[in-house]
């Protein structure tokens, strides 16, 4: 059965990542900042035969034990990440390394390493990150996020191209406006917001992260094997527009 490392394992994304993987055979290794899973997590990592492991990206003598002491692994997916939402002129620079932290040094380590083991193992891999789709579109507040994402996307690239002799594919995927965490939050307390949203999505609804699972189910999955350097976009058409009535509340 393959295997897949989650980062960000107990979020809304990575939960369903390790759902929709397990219907396709794979074993999922969760890892996240929590000390232990939820009632209702563990009960559904125990139902999909995943495993659930504390561990801080940002701690990489931590990652790279994992590593070490975890089973072969396939795939290696970055879902962890963070937001800081502040005005441009207003973004501190403890802020700005946090999410540069998490968002790109960590998700570099993460790769670096793992590519190091198959590389090693002379086994080939697959990686797959998860960065935005304002990575490359500007939204007023989130400079940091924004820029982290857009270098997150670079480096994937140069990595793609230097691990594709050994076997390893390294894609990203650009979600949109998920229906979930921060912006699902908001939009659950203000109605108006919410109708904002869904005016600047072509599609007419909000993202699930059933949605994100699918398009990492197939770059890690036969359909995807022949993609390397991707950056597949699911946001539902948002960066067909402005979305401005969104970006407005900024």
């Amino acid at each position: 059965m393959p295997r897949a490392l989650i980062t960000g394992g107990l979020g809304a994304i990575g939960a369903a990542t390790a759902r929709r993987l397990a219907r396709d055979g794979w074993v999922a290794d969760l890892v996240d900042l929590a000390d232990e899973a939820t009632p209702a997590q563990a009960e559904m990592i125990a139902s999909i035969g995943a495993t659930y492991t504390r561990l801080d990206v940002t701690d990489h003598d931590s990652v790279a034990s994992y590593l070490d002491a975890s089973a072969p692994l396939d795939a290696v997916i970055g879902v962890a990440g963070i937001g800081d939402t502040a005005p441009f002129l207003e973004q501190t620079m403890t802020g700005w390394r946090r999410v540069f932290e998490i968002n790109l040094v960590a998700n570099m380590f993460l790769t670096q390493q793992a590519a190091k083991r198959w590389i090693a193992a002379e086994s080939g891999g697959a990686v797959v990150l998860v960065t935005s789709w304002i990575d490359q579109r500007p939204w007023p507040g989130t400079v940091a996020y924004s820029a982290a994402k857009a270098a997150l996307s670079q480096m994937a690239r140069s990595a793609a191209l230097e691990l594709a002799p050994y076997g390893i594919r390294v894609n990203v995927i650009a979600p949109g406006v998920l229906g979930e965490g921060m912006a699902g939050e908001e939009a659950k307390r203000d109605p108006e917001y919410a109708r904002r949203i869904a005016t600047s999505v072509p599609l007419g609804r909000l993202q699930t992260a059933e949605d994100v699972a699918e398009g990492i189910a197939f770059l890690v999955g036969p359909g995807g094997q022949y993609m390397t350097g991707a950056r597949l976009v699911m946001d539902g058409g948002t960066t067909l527009v402005s979305g401005a009535g969104v970006l407005g509340r900024s």
